[in-house]
């Protein structure tokens, strides 16, 4: 076994990870409904010279901390409001994500083949690469809790007050970034893995001065600021609505499925959930063992009895799996390095993620979609490894044709994806008013379903017109955009003259029943919706 961490590959590692993620990011427009929200904010933070307080529409919010927002700002201001731009945040804490993951891996096993395959894991794993994109919050709370997972285990373990205060720090990175669960969560699991190993002795750990201490330095100076400039507005708008009522009331009853994170668990880590069943087994029987299975059953658990489920929310449960993929990779290489797998355990091992490979390329084709010649090109790739590794039926075989498959399955991905979010985003949307307004800017108005986007591309706020007569609590505290109800509009008639309304298909049904309906006139139409005009 190696014992000499590898910086040569590590540096190889970080490159081949950004370029990874990189691959066609400037084409993939911004999407609604969570990323317009921290794109438009940063951007009207940067328009309003507030580097602080979070705003949108032109108003301080109150949704998230400021963590994310600055990442945006600082590649705003670095390159430009771009489609890259607003991606290349996440690309770059992905790619941190992933040297972390290696360092971390080699620093608990001390064998720099089972890092490099732990990493390699979390890189290429579904729901990471899908996060990873993504313009949100979650990866950089991935990045601060993987900070907070090892020092939690390094400090109780190693009984090390100064790797306490390590956790500690990471800790208040995690609040400054998602609020109070980036310590609840954490807390909570850390001292049911202490009183369960009836170690009472580490409790002078687990509330170690100097952590709390260093905690309070990370995290005060923002939330103080921000209670001293908006007091009991802020208070009330983010620790109430966005995180005691989010917790207690769901956001959207109709997704409210208990089992949501449980039918999640064999998805999240394709292609290499085998490898992480045969990691759990390998790795039995030791304190990271122990402590991999509370942080993953804690975590589960933990986001299972909140009101309101996303399928982000347990994404750093993904810590101990790709950690114990990396372990079970590791082994099935060196078990049959030298013999051949008997096809019972062949099979064990491609299941979880050959078949899952071909399902998704499957799905893909039979989608119609617009580049479907390279998922063709992943499709023959996946066949071909699968094929190959079959008749060499050895562990490192096995590992390396599945890590390419997914690969060139991932890269063949992303030119498909680009129409998926141009339909999910109000980019083209956005042309299409610029078009119709000619030289003289008119007030857009949206129907029924507000897109932030398509204030974020117009660069100026958009004005919804609600379809409900009475909204949820979810509603009244999330949608602070200019509203305007269709009867005071209708009555109106100066603005209304200066109005370009846009129906989506869904919602013109409900349209045809408004008085403002008789008072405009279709100009444009496209496939999700219509544009109106005064008559």
């Amino acid at each position: 076994m190696e014992q000499t961490f590898s910086w040569k590959r590590f540096a190889w590692l970080g490159i081949g990870t950004f370029l990874f993620y990189l691959f066609m990011a400037w084409a993939l427009p911004v999407t609604d409904t969570v990323e317009s929200n921290y794109a438009l904010s940063a951007v009207t933070m940067m328009k309003h010279g507030e580097f602080l307080s979070p705003m949108i529409y032109d108003m301080y919010w109150y949704d998230k901390p400021i963590m994310a927002y600055w990442g945006l700002i600082l590649s705003y201001s670095l390159f430009g409001i771009s489609d890259l731009a607003a991606r290349l945040p996440s690309i770059v804490v992905s790619t941190c994500t992933v040297l972390a993951m290696y360092r971390m891996a080699f620093s608990i096993y001390q064998v720099e083949r089972i890092a490099m395959w732990s990493a390699i894991a979390l890189g290429t794993a579904l729901e990471f690469w899908y996060i990873g994109h993504a313009v949100v919050t979650d990866g950089y709370l991935f990045l601060f809790s993987m900070g907070i997972f090892y020092y939690l285990y390094r400090g109780i373990t190693g009984e090390s007050h100064r790797h306490m205060v390590y956790a500690y720090m990471f800790a208040g990175l995690a609040v400054l970034t998602k609020g109070p669960v980036g310590i609840v969560l954490p807390g909570i699991i850390l001292i049911l893995y202490v009183a369960l190993n009836r170690r009472m002795d580490w409790f002078k750990y687990v509330f170690s001065w100097k952590g709390i201490l260093a905690f309070i330095l990370v995290v005060v100076p923002w939330y103080g600021y921000m209670y001293h400039v908006h007091g009991d507005t802020f208070i009330q708008g983010f620790l109430g609505l966005h995180n005691i009522t989010r917790a207690t009331v769901p956001e959207h009853p109709e997704h409210n499925w208990w089992y949501l994170y449980f039918a999640l668990l064999p998805v999240c880590m394709m292609p290499w959930t085998s490898f992480v069943v045969r990691g759990i087994n390998k790795q039995k029987h030791a304190y990271i063992w122990y402590w991999s299975i509370f942080w993953f059953v804690g975590t589960v658990l933990f986001y299972t009895c909140m009101a309101t489920k996303y399928v982000t929310y347990t994404f750093i449960m993904l810590i101990p799996l790709a950690l114990w993929a990396g372990m079970g990779i590791h082994a099935c290489i060196e078990g049959y390095k030298d013999r051949k797998m008997t096809w019972r355990v062949f099979t064990l091992y491609a299941l979880g993620g050959f078949p899952f490979l071909l399902g998704l390329v499957i799905v893909g084709l039979s989608m119609s979609l617009s580049h479907s010649a390279y998922l063709w090109i992943s499709l023959a790739v996946t066949v071909l490894t699968f094929i190959y590794a079959a008749s060499k039926r050895t562990g490192s075989v096995l590992v390396c044709s599945m890590a390419t498959s997914a690969i060139i399955f991932y890269l063949a991905l992303v030119p498909n994806l680009v129409p998926v979010m141009e339909d999910q985003s109000g980019k083209i949307l956005a042309n299409e008013v610029m078009t119709l307004e000619g030289t003289t800017p008119l007030e857009v108005y949206q129907y029924g379903n507000y897109r932030t986007s398509l204030s974020y591309y117009l660069g100026r706020t958009t004005s919804f017109i609600h379809y409900k007569e009475h909204e949820s609590v979810w509603e009244n505290g999330k949608n602070i955009m200019p509203m305007v109800k269709p009867t005071d509009l209708a009555k109106d008639t100066e603005k209304l003259s200066r109005a370009l309304i846009y129906v989506p298909n869904k919602y013109a049904t409900y349209f045809k029943e408004t008085n403002l309906y008789n008072q405009v006139q279709p100009v444009e139409r496209n496939s999700l919706g219509v544009f109106y005009k005064a008559k």
